[in-house]
């Protein structure tokens, strides 16, 4: 293993996230039973309504063995991994049917901006300690008061919050030269002082070539009366061998080649106040993010450079059934690129939202954001959220909601010969609507379905120029998407559960540069078994999964020197299984996937493995 050398600059903040809540008030979540139990400030389904976004809670995903959480994205409908194979922890995400920069990605309550490429790739979300995910679709609730064109992934991670020092250690192995090994330490350092660290390190010899990965996440929070102060320091080292098949802007000339990619956030915040006690909270954070990429084949032709400095604050306020909120964000990205040439953007929100709870279980979020990047110009984005929820166990829901998307500067720059930005670029309008219905019979029947609709006005795409290797960036006037969601759970028995999660997407365009690159239709179902042995000494569980890929479109380079052609794959099924042995402090398991070795492809150039065989072991600690 390489050496990995890093400087973690520690850098002080304003701000947090914003938290609504089913009652107004009740915001405090139950923690340990330490002196240092803290208020909560992220969102929980114990604080907004049932129906307000989609979620795959640690009770789906902590039965998965997984190598990276493209493997937990399955759980929640139409949110779609671009998996290029085995290449380990590369993939974007596409939600709706939306592009990849479309949509945003928070760990926890922080988005993980990304401005050269416009979308963060997997491999920047820390497996070990990711303990949910959930989807915020049109006028959802969201942190920060943030809107997407395409909806927002959060992955909620592990929060110690003192008591007893605890570690966990993990270890996953697998086919095609797949490695991981992790840790995660908790420990209560004073009575009013936490702090937890989680690493790992991935390595992938596999079929689409290499991948190293490191990544180490540390946290730390301290609280006086009603002052929290936290600090959060996120490194990513990343080794890649990027094959052909990638899209020019990818690497340099679009030849096999070593990519280098190192990611720091660091993140220090501080909350005043208790909204539930005193009615009012201030909120402030500052946030530091430095991206450097480069070709360890090339650095002339390959080396940016990107340093981001964010600033989010948050006032809330309690009036009787309102709850009030007045935020505002303020970002400046700074790129040196050997390639792009030196830029700067700057970006300003401000925003005001009231969550109104009737005494008729009726509850009306309404939101407007007003926002200004230095190269465009003024917008007023509204978003509206209307739920009734007629008992505990039914939700209805409606959301609505326009936003905008900036272009990249990987869209506005790119210089070479086969990808060609645009500097004249527009920014994207969206306009988006969902309807849906919850329902849950205790914990043993949970049923969701929506509908949902999302048009984009000048929709930025790539083209593919007429008998040439090149691909431009344009407007391509507008795209509108429209799909249906569904996802139920059923406990057939104490230790029995089938699961179904369903999606359809509908593209109206019938430009072949608009089609869509995710499935138009996709099934993900599961079967899962297990009884105790041993006087109760070990639980033992069969998994066995079904999934279903309806056609899928893109662009695919034959050698690294073709011409770039649309493509269509054809629909696939594919059968999984998977058993776990449960001890007290410990979990084994292995997994068998695509058991009869279907020859197919998720994206066009990257062939997915034909069988792969996986085991990993977890271990927790208590002193």
């Amino acid at each position: 293993m390489k050496r990995i050398e890093h400087k973690f600059v520690f850098v002080a903040i304003f701000m947090t996230l914003f938290t609504p809540g089913r009652n107004i008030g009740q915001i405090i979540t139950s923690t340990s039973d330490s002196s240092t139990a803290t208020e909560m400030d992220s969102l929980n389904s114990r604080t907004e309504p049932i129906a307000s976004r989609w979620i795959a809670k640690d009770s789906e995903i902590s039965r998965i063995l997984a190598e990276d959480v493209v493997d937990y994205v399955p759980l929640l409908p139409n949110v779609t991994a671009l998996d290029r194979g085995s290449i380990g922890q590369f993939s974007p995400f596409i939600f709706r049917g939306s592009s990849q920069a479309d949509g945003k990605i928070a760990l926890d309550d922080i988005l993980l901006d990304e401005p050269i490429n416009g979308f963060v790739t997997s491999k920047f979300l820390p497996l070990n300690i990711v303990e949910g995910l959930e989807f915020f679709g049109p006028g959802s609730v969201a942190p920060f008061g943030l809107t997407a064109a395409g909806g927002m992934l959060r992955a909620e991670t592990y929060e110690f919050q003192g008591g007893r020092p605890f570690s966990k250690v993990l270890f996953r192995a697998g086919d095609f030269g797949y490695s991981d090994i992790g840790i995660m330490f908790g420990l209560p350092i004073t009575k009013k002082t936490d702090f937890l660290i989680d690493g790992n390190r991935q390595e992938f010899d596999g079929l689409n070539n290499s991948h190293e990965g490191t990544r180490v996440l540390t946290k730390v929070s301290h609280q006086v009366n009603n002052v929290l102060i936290k600090h959060l320091a996120f490194l990513n080292k990343n080794d890649v061998t990027v094959p052909a098949p990638f899209l020019p802007n990818w690497v340099p000339g679009n030849v096999v080649s070593q990519w280098e990619e190192d990611r720091l956030d660091q993140v220090l915040s501080v909350r005043v106040g208790n909204l539930a006690q005193a009615g009012r909270r201030l909120l402030g954070r500052l946030h530091f993010t430095r991206i450097q990429q480069e070709s360890t084949v090339d650095t002339l032709s390959f080396d940016n450079e990107n340093l981001t400095i964010k600033t989010n604050f948050n006032y809330d306020l309690l009036l009787g059934n309102h709850w009030l909120t007045i935020g505002g964000e303020f970002r400046h990205d700074d790129l040196n690129s050997v390639q792009l040439v030196d830029h700067n953007d700057g970006f300003g929100r401000v925003f005001v939202r009231d969550v109104y709870r009737l005494p008729e279980k009726w509850e009306i979020g309404i939101q407007v954001n007003l926002e200004k990047h230095e190269e465009f110009s003024l917008a007023v984005n509204p978003s509206l959220r209307v739920a009734y929820e007629p008992s505990n166990r039914q939700s209805l829901w409606f959301g609505a909601q326009r936003s905008k998307r900036y272009p990249t500067f990987a869209e506005r720059f790119w210089p070479t010969e086969f990808f060609r930005g645009n500097p004249s670029l527009s920014d994207e309008e969206s306009s988006a609507i969902e309807i849906g219905y919850a329902f849950e019979k205790k914990d043993q029947f949970k049923f969701r379905t929506s509908v949902f609709a999302n048009r984009v006005e000048d929709w930025i795409g790539n083209s593919i120029l007429a008998d040439t290797l090149a691909i431009a960036v344009s407007n391509l006037d507008n795209r509108t998407t429209a799909g249906l969601d569904l996802k139920f759970s059923w406990d057939f028995w104490r230790t029995g559960r089938f699961g179904f999660v369903g999606s359809y997407l509908n593209l109206t365009e019938q430009s072949p540069e608009k089609q869509l690159q995710v499935p138009e239709y996709a099934i993900y179902s599961y079967l899962e078994v297990g009884h105790h042995f041993f006087e109760k000494f070990v639980f033992f569980r069969a998994r066995f999964v079904g999934r279903v890929l309806g056609e899928r479109h893109g662009i695919n380079f034959l050698t690294a020197r073709s011409t770039p052609t649309r493509v269509d794959l054809d629909s696939e099924v594919i059968f999984d299984a998977q058993a776990t042995a449960q001890f007290s402090d410990a979990k084994i398991t292995a997994s068998f996937e695509n058991i009869f070795g279907i020859s197919y492809e998720l994206v066009p150039g990257f062939p997915m493995p034909e069988r792969m065989f996986r085991f990993g072991i977890e271990w927790a600690f208590l002193d």
